[in-house]
C-alpha cells in the first residue's frame, strides 16, 4: 500500500471521526437543551400550580374574613338594636313611677319579695321621692315598716324598692333595674326574634 493510499485512508477516517463526534455532540446538545425544556416547563407548572393555590388560598383567607366582619357588624347592629330596645324600656319604667300605677306595681313588688323571705318583720327601703307610694303600697301588709332613702342614695336609681329582713341580714332587691336585669336573658331572645325573627337561640 502507498503512503499516499495510507494517508488518504487516515483523512477519510479523520473526516468519519470528526463527523461522528460532531454528531455525537450534536445529539447531546439537544438532549441537554431538550431535558432543560423539560425542567423549565415542570418548573413552570409547578410554579403556575403553587401561584394558584396561593391565589386560591388567599381568595379563601379574604372571603371568610369578609363574611366574619359582616357577620360582626350584623351581630353588633342586632346587639345595638336590642340595647335601644332595653334603653327605651327603662326610661318607660322611670316615667311610671309619676304614674298612678305607680303604687300597684310597688305593692306586687313588696308583695313577691316577701315570698322569696319570710313572714317577719320587713324594712322596705324606697326613694325619698317614692315614700308616699310606697306606704300605699305596704298599706295592709304586716310587720313592714317602710324608710326612704336619702336624696340621690345610689342604691335606687329610678324606682322599685329593696326589702331588708333579720335587720337587713337578707336582702332582696326589687328595684326595676335589677329586675330588668335579672330578666334580660329572656327578653333578649324575645326582642331578637320580634326584631330580626331569631332561630332557636333568639339571635
Amino acid at each position: 500500500m502507498s503512503r499516499e493510499v495510507i494517508i488518504r485512508l487516515i483523512e477519510e477516517e479523520r473526516d468519519e471521526e470528526i463527523a461522528r463526534i460532531r454528531n455525537d455532540a450534536e445529539e447531546e446538545s439537544a438532549g441537554i437543551r431538550e431535558k432543560a425544556r423539560l425542567r423549565a416547563e415542570q418548573k413552570a407548572d409547578q410554579i403556575r400550580r403553587e401561584t394558584e393555590r396561593e391565589i386560591e388560598a388567599m381568595r379563601r383567607s379574604i372571603l371568610l374574613q369578609a363574611e366574619f366582619e359582616a357577620m360582626a357588624a350584623e351581630r353588633k347592629a342586632r346587639w345595638d338594636g336590642i340595647g335601644e330596645v332595653f334603653s327605651i324600656a327603662e326610661e318607660e319604667l322611670s316615667e311610671m313611677v309619676s304614674s298612678s300605677a305607680y303604687p300597684g306595681i310597688l305593692r306586687h313588688l313588696i308583695l313577691e319579695g316577701r315570698e322569696m323571705i319570710d313572714d317577719g318583720p320587713l324594712t322596705i327601703l324606697c326613694r325619698a321621692d317614692d315614700q308616699e307610694a310606697a306606704e300605699e303600697a305596704a298599706e295592709g301588709i304586716s310587720n313592714v315598716t317602710v324608710r326612704p332613702l336619702p336624696r340621690h342614695d345610689p342604691m335606687i336609681r329610678i324606682g322599685g324598692v329593696i326589702l331588708l329582713a333579720r335587720d337587713g341580714a337578707v336582702r332582696c332587691d326589687q328595684t326595676f333595674p335589677t329586675r330588668l336585669l335579672d330578666m334580660r336573658n329572656q327578653l333578649t331572645q324575645r326582642v331578637s326574634e320580634v326584631l330580626y325573627g331569631g332561630g332557636d337561640t333568639g339571635y
